[in-house]
């Protein structure tokens, strides 16, 4: 008996066993079912996949093959499958420590197969999957180190199923999600009592359709959000603002405003700062911006769109900074920019454009420099710029494009011509006055293309301008030589002529606009060479010009000041 036992124990010691090993380090793709069916064939020992899995493909019904597989160091994409059903076959799969998207899965049912998952090491993304009504199946999952965000699942009722999850390390965006209305799962109640990144909640059904219903559901007071964002999308939520925030004045993240019958902003009174960006669009109803008066800085970008009500931008009247793109689009009945003296700095892209009734510009006239483009673009009553006036700078294309109603181009004279990129200036039929200082001294050596077009004669192209450029200079009409040398030069240049005999002479020099900014005396020169040194100290850089006038006639030389 006792050798019959301790034969057994040996027998069993020597049976085969299939030992776990890690796998693919290049990852795999499954477009058919054939190739999931071939799996366990192929891989027989695969239970640790080092690369990234995708399994995508019409015909793929089911994923019982994969088994075997309890780990994936990397991404796990099940997109478009259409024939899936279900995740069964996934039971032991315990880990994806990188993202986890399932995504126009449009019939799969339920996430049951994921019984085991316990933790994602990046983002857990669920969109366009029509068929789940709930998110059963995960109830082991306990940690997810990325952002969640479930989109336009449109069956999706409640969250029941991320109940145990105890630390979502990103951002939480819950969007489009028609049918969804129980949000209160103790999760998503957990993080916003302390969020962890910005919180995206809008679109769902009511009772989860926005982070203070979901609070009021959980039964906890939402505290400013210290990573954003917040979104207003009726009038409603703007009033109630300070009642559900009344502490947060200096708002982190983004903030969109955009809602039919948004008629006022005054529930915004106590904002003072807005770290993200701030987008007003497609308020229908909004005549004014009054509310957001002590709002002083904006961090990332100022959206103004389609608000077809509102005629100025008074109330942001207190604004000095916005640190990105600053667009004000489309919106029909704006007249002026009232509400904008104060601004003086942007750091991105200024674009003004389709703003039909927009007829000046004004009140941007504290506005020092622009970090990126410069573009005017269909305003189609807009006659003139002087309200930029005091603009030295922007960082890229100066585009000045089909304003109907533009004559001339002052107010851009000021703008360092070396900060111009790409100059732009096309398709504005009363344009005939472009031969402005900063212009004039880019045509000297443009820093990009130039484009100058379809404008009135004046400005119907390069030549035109560059001539235009010496307005009130007569041209040459004596056989005097004159010259100048160095030229280009940096400090001083020495002007040389020659008489023919002796002559009354006067030497006057311009600058690109036609000032004179050097002179001599009439006075009577001897026959002979003579020469001129000219020291312009603290002028600008850029094009100049020497006239010689004499009993011979006048004579003109280009100067350049580097």
């Amino acid at each position: 008996m006792r050798y019959l036992v301790i034969t057994s124990i040996l027998l069993l010691c020597w049976q085969p066993r299939v030992f776990s090993q890690s796998c693919l380090p290049e990852g795999i793709t499954f477009t058919t079912q054939s190739q999931i069916d071939s799996f366990p064939i192929l891989y027989p020992n695969c239970t640790e996949i080092e690369g990234e899995v995708k399994i995508s493909g019409s015909s793929i019904k089911n994923l019982v093959p994969l088994s075997s597989v309890q780990s994936i160091d990397n991404n796990l994409i099940i997109r478009l499958n259409d024939s899936l059903l279900s995740l069964t076959g996934l039971e032991n799969l315990a880990s994806v420590n990188g993202e986890f998207l399932i995504e126009h899965n449009h019939w799969l049912q339920n996430l049951d197969g994921l019984i085991g998952l316990q933790s994602i090491g990046n983002h857990f993304r669920i969109e366009t999957c029509h068929g789940l009504i709930n998110l059963n199946g995960i109830e082991e999952l306990d940690t997810i180190w990325g952002k969640v965000g479930l989109y336009k699942n449109n069956n999706l009722q409640t969250l029941h199923g991320l109940d145990s999850v105890n630390y979502i390390g990103g951002d939480i965006w819950i969007i489009k999600n028609n049918a969804l209305s129980s949000c209160s799962v103790t999760s998503l109640c957990e993080y916003l009592s302390m969020p962890n990144g910005s919180v995206n909640i809008y679109d769902n059904a009511e009772g989860c359709n926005s982070p203070i219903e979901v609070s009021d559901s959980c039964g906890i007071t939402l505290p400013c959000l210290p990573y954003g964002n917040y979104y207003f999308f009726n009038q409603s939520e703007i009033d109630i603002f300070q009642t559900n925030f009344p502490a947060c004045v200096n708002l982190r993240g983004n903030v969109l405003i955009s809602g039919n019958d948004i008629t006022g902003l005054n529930g915004l009174t106590q904002v003072n700062s807005i770290s993200g960006n701030l987008e007003i669009k497609e308020n229908i109803s909004l005549a004014s911006l009054t509310g957001l008066d002590d709002i002083d800085s904006i961090g990332g970008e100022l959206i103004i769109l389609h608000n077809d009500n509102l005629d100025n931008m008074i109330g942001l009247d207190g604004l000095t900074f916005v640190g990105g793109y600053f667009l004000i689009s489309h919106n029909e009945n704006v007249h002026d920019l009232s509400g904008l003296s104060n601004l003086k700095n942007i750091g991105g892209h200024l674009d003004i454009r389709g703003n039909h009734e927009l007829t000046t510009i004004d009140d941007l006239i504290n506005l020092e420099s622009i970090g990126g483009h410069l573009s005017l673009v269909f305003n189609k009553s807009l006659s003139n710029l002087q309200g930029l006036i005091n603009l030295k700078m922007i960082s890229g294309i100066l585009m000045v494009w089909n304003n109907d109603e533009l004559v001339n181009l002052n107010g851009l004279d000021s703008i360092n011509h070396t900060t111009i990129g790409d100059l732009i200036i096309f398709g504005n039929v009363q344009l005939s006055q472009c031969a402005i200082e900063s212009i004039c001294n880019y045509l000297i050596n443009p820093n990009g293309n130039v484009l100058l077009g379809d404008n009135l004669t004046g400005c119907n192209s390069q030549a035109e301008v560059e001539e235009a450029c010496t307005v009130g200079i007569p041209e040459q009409r004596s056989a005097t030589q004159l010259s100048t040398h160095p030229n280009p030069f940096t400090t001083t240049t020495t002007i040389e002529y020659e008489l023919t005999e002796p002559s009354c002479v006067q030497l006057t020099i311009y600058n690109a606009i036609g000032e004179v900014v050097y002179k001599t005396e009439d006075q009577v020169m001897p026959q002979g060479s003579h020469t001129v040194t000219w020291s312009p100290g603290h002028l600008p850089k850029g094009m100049y010009y020497a006239i010689l006038r004499s009993e011979d006639g006048v004579v003109v030389v280009k100067i350049v000041k580097q």
